[in-house]
């Protein structure tokens, strides 16, 4: 008769149903069995899962109406949002990258953090935020660049040189002839004419024939080897870091190869053990469809520095310092510095004893590193009006996040 189970009067139960055994996609839903829905051949639907689960936030896996899903982890800033939305400002979490976020109510004055999460530039005078000044779109000017008052230029003496003295040529010595010695002339001596000697014929001597000398052939050597040019060495765009126990400082050397500086590119320190992602173009479609996200249509990942291929950490860094200013150097963002140049080649000292609590954008760093393994990258910041790190773009093309720079800090 073609059955599989025969229960008799205890049918139907959740090990037999009309003489078939019960199985997630027959088209009923057995709650028995853990079943929450059971839509049949229509599995998987947007309603129900292969394994007859309805999908939600939190499951690990991306549907439709998500933007992406990392499980029910906890943690709002690896990249992806406990409720399945990707960091963007204006959620009212502060990101790396933004001066502040207040949620809905960025854009308003009184509030003091704009529209793009920045609030220098909008006109208004924060001094909670450390504003000395705000020109709006006046700035840079003579009286306020950056939010700050310019310092003013040290005034230098004039320095007249002194009058040299007069150059007096030295009298010259009078010239005396010599006096000439009187000649004498010499007495000549008496002639005496000499006796000739006897005439004695010579003796000739035997002739005995040289001997003529060996015959030695020339010394040959073999030709000298001409060693070729040295090669130059290569440069690598990257970044290194050098600790300090002694004084828990980290000394941060960086040379960019060519590579055209930005005022905003800056060094940071992660934990090694960082989780990390690819930069796959599946990732950047998910972006460009985030309704948070508002930066040119159609822009691909190379637009915002991003490598495809390439793995970036998407943990806070631990530490971090712009490449062109030491943190504790007046406290003073590259972005407040009288210069249009940046160093693409140099080193930076983030000391604690210097700068205990040194903070840029609202991100305080503070505290010394914890014992344990770094890496050292060399970061540039996303344009502020697109889309929320982390991931943070690399400024060396290609750098790997496997064979960055290492460093240790023991254990006191």
């Amino acid at each position: 008769m073609g059955e599989e189970c025969d229960e008799g009067d205890r049918m139907p139960s959740d090990t037999c149903k009309n003489c078939r055994i019960p199985f997630c996609g027959d088209g009923v839903v057995d709650t028995g069995r853990g079943e929450q829905c059971d839509e049949g051949a229509a599995m998987p639907s947007d309603t129900c899962r292969a394994d007859c689960t309805i999908p939600i936030c939190g499951d690990g896996i991306v549907d439709e109406d998500e933007v992406c899903d990392d499980g029910a982890n906890g943690n709002d800033m690896d990249g992806c949002r406990d409720d399945c939305t990707i960091p963007i400002c204006g959620d009212g979490i502060l990101d790396a990258g933004e001066m502040c976020d207040d949620g809905a109510n960025n854009g308003n004055d009184m509030d003091g953090c704009r529209a793009d999460c920045t609030f220098c530039g909008d006109g208004v005078v924060d001094a909670r935020h450390g504003e000395e000044c705000d020109e709006g779109d006046m700035m840079p000017s003579d009286t306020c660049v950056a939010c700050k008052r310019p310092t003013p230029a040290p005034v230098v003496a004039e320095t007249i040189p002194p009058t040299p003295a007069p150059v007096v040529p030295p009298t010259p010595a009078p010239v005396v002839p010599p006096t000439p010695a009187p000649v004498v002339p010499p007495t000549p001596a008496p002639v005496v004419p000499p006796t000739p000697a006897p005439v004695v014929p010579p003796t000739p001597a035997p002739v005995v024939p040289p001997t003529p000398a060996p015959t030695r052939a020339p010394e040959t050597f073999p030709p000298r080897e001409t060693a070729g040019p040295t090669p130059a060495p290569t440069c690598k765009c990257s970044s290194t870091a050098s600790y300090d126990a002694a004084t828990t400082s980290l000394t941060l050397d960086f040379d960019m190869c060519g590579e055209p500086p930005l005022e905003s590119d800056w060094i940071g320190i992660y934990p090694c053990n960082a989780e990390t992602m690819v930069a796959t173009q599946e990732w950047w479609d998910a972006i460009l469809l985030n309704p948070g996200y508002i930066g040119e249509p159609g822009a691909t990942m190379e637009d915002y520095g991003f490598v495809p291929g390439t793995e970036y950490p998407l943990a806070q860094q631990a530490w971090w310092s712009y490449t062109c200013s030491s943190p504790g150097e007046g406290i003073v963002p590259c972005q407040q510095l009288e210069t249009t140049e940046w160093p693409s080649q140099g080193s930076v000292t983030i000391d604690p004893a210097t700068a205990p609590n040194w903070a840029f954008w609202g991100d305080s760093m503070g505290g010394t590193l914890a014992p344990g393994c770094y890496k050292v990258l060399l970061n540039r910041n996303l344009p502020r009006e697109s889309i929320s790190p982390p991931p943070i773009p690399m400024v060396c093309p290609g750098q790997a996040w496997l064979t960055a720079n290492e460093f240790n800090v023991p254990a006191p």
